[in-house]
């Protein structure tokens, strides 16, 4: 039909009579997922997810710069806002060489499970600035 449904925060073309059902779908799906959030703590034993947001840095003139490509960038933005909880940074070589042998990071003497690891690279130089 060509009409569009814009019920529960979501559009859909009704075309064969599915938008309904898929909206209805959706909404419950969401509905779950939020009460999941409620429910399930953060990865690594945290009480809440890691926050490294902040609203402002302050004088930048003086620290490092390093150059990072776009999927190191969504690293870091997923470091602050928590969805890597718990690494409160980039991996270091222990983190990383224990993902990579034992799919694991280790967290106030527990592990968890983590098959990914997450590093920052960089050049010699950079690192220099870093320490």
């Amino acid at each position: 039909r060509g009409e569009a449904y814009t019920g529960c925060d979501c559009w859909f073309s009704l075309g064969q009579g599915r938008g309904v059902l898929s909206c209805l779908i959706l909404t419950i799906f969401f509905e779950k997922q939020a009460k999941m959030a409620k429910i399930l703590p953060p990865h690594g034993g945290l009480d809440e997810p890691v926050n490294r947001i902040v609203d402002t840095l302050g004088d930048t003139a003086a620290m490092p710069k390093i150059n990072v490509v776009a999927v190191d960038q969504t690293s870091l933005y997923r470091i602050a806002d928590g969805t890597l909880s718990p690494l409160t940074g980039p991996m270091g070589k222990t983190d990383y060489d224990q993902v990579l042998n034992e799919k694991s990071i280790t967290r106030s003497g527990e592990k968890w499970a983590w098959a990914i690891p997450v590093p920052l690279p960089v050049t010699d130089a950079e690192a220099e600035t870093l320490k």
